[in-house]
């Protein structure tokens, strides 16, 4: 699992990054987070020693977690739409 959301986590940032910076997979760290008591995976993303986001995998074949993941999409969105801060969601 970890080396195919490297590799995930990478053609993001690549697709994601003003200025065409592109990332090496090889510099990319995962660090688990302790999770919530969900099935959901979550790594603190580290590219050359600094923190560059946090990645959440969830089951896409639980039901519940896509609606949970449509949710958080969606409200975030709005938040985003009105002038709040949140963080930017690249992908889900």
């Amino acid at each position: 699992m970890k080396e195919t959301a490297k590799k995930q986590i990478k053609e993001l940032l690549d697709n994601s990054i003003d200025g065409g910076h592109h990332f090496s997979a090889e510099d990319i760290e995962l660090v688990n987070i302790v999770p919530d008591g969900s099935t959901r995976q979550f790594y603190r993303v580290v590219y050359k020693s600094d923190t560059v986001g946090i990645a959440i995998f969830i089951d896409n074949s639980d039901d519940n977690c896509m609606r949970e993941a449509e949710s958080v999409f969606r409200i975030g969105s709005h938040l985003n739409s009105v002038g709040i801060a949140v963080p930017q969601i690249l992908s889900w």
